[in-house]
């Protein structure tokens, strides 16, 4: 076993980026999962190694898993975050929480798109380091340079380990690493990827880089003046202390197997539209000298000598199309499950709610998502000297599906299914109950399947 270093990630790290593989590559698109090669497209019993290339490179992905995060994320957004209650020292996080222009409303989809994809989502809190620190900056220059706390979105893929310690009953963080991948300029005109890691503490941090054999410390005791380690973690579906679970993994074992069944579908299409010649009574040396092609006529001297097309009946083509079409039905309803209001849902956690309140995993996430912001502004509250000071995060929730609703969409499945009702009807049936939004067209969605029927 080698020897750990600063980028050895914990075992509690190590258990999640097992089950988050497969949606981070449906994430990534037809290219991350053709990246990923045998891992999620096993090669045919006796397939050589160019024929299963060639059959990887012209697999494509029906991505539903990736088409479900993007509207479940984007739901709640409909309408702007609104910020009540916050100083103007915090107010100008709204327009520009990053220091890069994202605003809040674009950063807290992002977040939620973490939450519904790994089952959670980091926020750092961070600050610029004072240009001379022996002489701090006024109030204006502050703000002429800057020098005002921002958030960070630290991917989850990207938080490598942690160390807690709980502390009157609640778990504080003593510890955290975070793995960064920076482009440097090499030369004049090259350029280099460099990889660090860095360890933060309640009191300062350390950075760590990577020099292609080894890890050295490149900066070491910064410190850092709010006494805690600014992380805020919002879960979408905690399973313990910083841990979670891809809430869709399920949608994205489905996605899986119509990845598979689509490469075959693809791959027997390509079979079938290549009729193969058929030659009786043809020696070896005989089809060594025969030329196929237009213009050209084949004889032979034998009267029982033959040539002729032989071509697949093409039974199998229509089954693997059905299954295909049928896992895109059972995909749609469960993206949809998140939407469904369940009363007293235990995830929702983030604020009190009524026993009685029906609420769905999607806006329990939401609620969540409401409270880490906040919990983030306090954060930059106590870096800019404005103790007690808190703000009110609002998210729009006015979205989500009743049990009933939900039991029509697996009617309405089944009906799908069992051929009772065209495609058409049913999704507009999936429209009208707020399954697929309004921007959606259905002939064209119609017409987009047909042709990926067809490729």
């Amino acid at each position: 076993m080698a020897k750990a270093d600063v980028a050895t990630p914990s075992l509690a790290y190590t258990q999640m980026a097992g089950r988050w593989q497969l949606p981070s590559a449906l994430m990534g698109g037809t290219l991350a999962m053709r990246a990923a090669g045998t891992t999620y497209l096993p090669k045919m019993p006796k397939e050589d190694e160019s024929a299963y290339r060639d059959r990887l490179n012209s697999s494509t992905l029906f991505n539903g898993y990736g088409r479900t995060v993007r509207l479940l994320a984007g739901r709640p957004f409909s309408r702007p975050v609104v910020v009540e209650e916050a100083p103007d020292e915090l107010a100008q996080l709204v327009a520009d929480v990053d220091l890069a222009g994202r605003d809040l409303t674009a950063f807290s989809r992002d977040l939620l798109t973490d939450m519904v994809t790994y089952g959670k989502a980091h926020i750092l809190v961070d600050c610029p380091e004072q240009p001379n620190p022996d002489q701090p900056a006024n109030l204006a220059q502050e703000r002429q340079l800057k020098l005002r706390p921002y958030f960070v979105q630290v991917s989850p893929e990207a938080l490598i380990g942690w160390q807690g310690q709980r502390v009157g009953g609640s778990e504080q963080l003593q510890q955290i690493r975070i793995r960064e991948t920076t482009v440097e300029q090499e030369g004049e005109w090259g350029e280099k990827a460099v990889e660090r890691v860095r360890v933060i503490y309640p009191d300062r941090f350390d950075l760590y880089r990577y020099d292609g054999k080894t890890w050295a410390q490149e900066k070491a005791g910064t410190p850092m003046t709010l006494g805690k380690v600014a992380l805020v973690t919002i879960y979408g579906m905690r399973t313990g202390f910083l841990t979670s679970k891809p809430p869709l993994e399920d949608l994205a074992f489905l996605n899986l197997r119509h990845w598979q069944s689509q490469s075959d579908q693809d791959n027997i299409l390509h079979v079938v539209r290549v009729p193969l010649l058929f030659f009786a009574g043809f020696s070896e040396k005989d089809l060594g000298v025969i030329t196929i092609g237009p213009n050209r006529a084949i004889h032979h001297q034998k009267p029982d000598a033959r040539v002729q097309f032989v071509e697949h009946t093409g039974a199998g083509i229509a089954a693997g199309r059905q299954d295909l079409l049928d896992l895109e039905a059972r995909m749609a309803v469960m993206g949809a499950d998140l939407l469904v209001r369940r009363p007293g849902n235990e995830t929702a956690t983030a604020k009190a709610i009524d026993t009685a309140e029906s609420v769905s995993d999607l806006q329990a996430m939401v609620r969540n998502l409401e409270a880490g912001l906040e919990q983030a502004f306090g954060l930059a509250a106590d870096w800019s000297d404005l103790r007690d000071t808190r703000v009110q995060v609002d998210i729009n929730q006015d979205f989500g599906l009743s049990l009933g609703e939900a039991g029509d969409l697996d009617q309405l499945l089944k009906a799908r299914l069992a051929r009772q009702i065209t495609q058409e009807t049913y999704l507009k049936e999936l429209k009208r109950r707020g399954v697929l939004g309004d921007q959606v067209d259905i002939e064209a969605e119609i017409a987009g399947v047909q042709t990926e029927a067809v490729l």
